[in-house]
C-alpha cells in the first residue's frame, strides 16, 4: 500500500500518491509508518522520534550552516534545531568566514562551494579556530585542487548524497566525537 500509483479504487478516484507521500514523509523524519488489517478494517501506525529542547546528555552544541543553496540551507537548519542544536545561518563565503572566525560554535556543516572562491583565508581562519570546533563538508562537488585538498585535511566527515536524516545524525556525531586536532 506504500508503492507509489497503488490503489485500490477506480480509473479516475485517485493516483495513488497519498500513502507513499506520507511514508516519505516519517521516513525522512526519521520515524516510522505500517499497517496492521483485521476483518475488513486497516489501521495504521506513525512513529516519530520526540523533538529535544536540549540534546540529550548536555548542553546545546552551537553549529553554524554555511551553505550556498537556500533550500538545502534551510534544511539543514530546520533538521539541526529539531534536534535541539543552536543553529546559524551563512549564505555565503563572507558570512561563513565570519562565523567561524567567531569562534563560538562547535560545528561547521560546509558547502565546499563557499571554499572555492578563496582557500588561503579557509586556510586561515580555520587554523585559527577553537579546537572543539569540527567541520561536516556537505559533499565534495567539482572544486578546485586547492579547496578540494583543504575539505579533505580539515572536515572531520564529508557527507554525501542522499542527505537523509539517519545519515546527518551519523555525520554530526561522528564529528562530535573526533579528537580535537584529529
Amino acid at each position: 500500500v506504500f508503492d507509489p500509483f497503488f490503489t485500490t479504487r477506480g480509473v479516475g478516484e485517485g493516483t495513488g500518491l497519498g500513502l507513499s507521500i506520507v511514508y516519505g514523509i516519517v521516513r525522512d523524519h526519521g520515524g516510522q509508518i505500517w499497517a496492521e488489517s483485521d476483518e475488513g478494517r486497516t489501521a495504521f501506525f506513525v512513529r516519530l522520534p520526540a523533538r529535544f529542547d536540549e540534546v540529550p546528555g548536555g548542553a546545546r552544541q552551537a553549529v553554524i550552516v554555511a551553505h550556498a543553496d537556500g533550500v538545502s540551507r534551510d534544511f539543514f537548519l530546520a533538521v539541526l534545531a529539531g534536534w535541539g542544536y543552536s543553529v546559524r545561518a551563512a549564505a555565503n563565503t563572507r558570512e561563513a568566514l565570519a562565523q567561524v572566525a567567531g569562534g563560538d560554535a562547535d560545528l561547521l556543516l560546509l558547502d565546499p562551494a563557499l571554499v572555492e572562491p578563496d582557500a588561503a583565508s579557509w586556510r586561515e581562519v580555520w587554523a585559527a579556530a577553537p579546537p572543539r570546533m569540527h567541520m561536516v563538508a556537505i559533499d565534495v562537488p567539482a572544486v578546485s585542487d586547492v579547496a578540494g585538498r583543504f575539505i579533505r585535511e580539515t572536515a572531520a566527515y564529508i557527507m554525501a548524497p542522499p542527505f537523509d536524516l539517519p545519515h546527518i545524525w551519523a555525520a554530526t556525531q561522528a564529528a562530535s566525537r573526533r579528537p580535537s586536532g584529529a
